[in-house]
């Protein structure tokens, strides 16, 4: 079961060729029936899911791929980091048992995990153009496989608001795509506060953006829940250590356009 419905199937058993380091007798799901999905599956260029997580989410317990990549003492370190590209010539990378200090700026500043089940972590603050809609530790995911940000409904829906949004569909919204005019969206997290500007938070689609920010509620105990994605992936190098349960984040250094 996904979040976006049930598939089926059977369970085998080979080896991984993860990027060159090749895991002896991964364990892993053939899916036969993956309409549960529904179109966006149909549709996708992909060919199937790599969970980055914990093994407590494991269905049957199945160690997962990363895990086996530790215990068979295939890396260096028990942590992954991602670099994800701004444009078609600025390639993404995915870093296995390490990192990349080609690919960021700084120092990374780690956060402890506050459920190491997915990425789960605690945002304190979230404000939009000096208006405040988190002031209480809320939980929030770091998720690669998430293309945007998301957040509640209700909130989303105020920020979208602000902004000058019009919803075009359940909890996704359009507005014009006036990068000068628009305000920041701003996430504290432990002592740091992490700033999306116009450029990094809107998505052009023809003569309009789509904001890069959707309503999803969660449901409790998951939920209510933040979600960041890829676009803010995309601003902050990030670093995934499972030996510690933390995640890193640094400014990327993306070339200049």
């Amino acid at each position: 079961m996904y979040g976006s419905g049930p598939v089926s199937g059977f369970q085998s058993i080979d080896d991984l060729d993860f990027g060159g380091l090749v895991v002896k007798t991964q364990e892993f799901a053939e899916v036969v029936d993956a309409s549960g999905l529904g179109g966006a599956y149909q549709l996708g260029k992909f060919d199937g899911i790599l969970g980055m997580a914990f093994p407590l989410l494991s269905v049957n317990s199945v160690p997962t791929a990363f895990q086996n990549l530790v215990d068979q003492k295939l890396v260096d370190e028990a942590m992954f980091a991602f670099y994800l590209g701004s444009s078609a010539s600025d390639a993404g990378e995915l870093v296995l048992g390490g990192t990349d200090s080609a690919h960021f700026t700084g120092e990374i500043t780690w956060e402890n995990l506050y459920s190491a089940t997915y990425w789960e972590i605690q945002i304190v603050g979230m404000s939009v153009g000096g208006v405040s809609y988190v002031s209480a530790p809320t939980k929030a995911i770091v998720d690669s496989g998430t293309s945007i940000l998301t957040g509640p409904s209700d909130v989303v829906q105020a920020i979208a608001k602000q902004l000058g949004a019009k919803e075009i569909i359940q909890g996704e919204y359009m507005l014009p795509c006036s990068y000068s005019k628009l305000p920041d969206l701003q996430f504290s997290i432990g002592s740091s506060v992490y700033t999306l500007s116009p450029a990094d938070y809107l998505i052009p689609d023809g003569n309009l953006c789509l904001l890069g920010l959707m309503g999803m509620d969660i449901p409790a105990p998951t939920g209510p829940l933040w979600i960041l994605g890829d676009v803010f992936m995309r601003k902050y190098y990030t670093v995934f250590d499972t030996a510690n349960k933390r995640v890193g984040f640094a400014l990327a250094n993306h070339p200049a356009n």
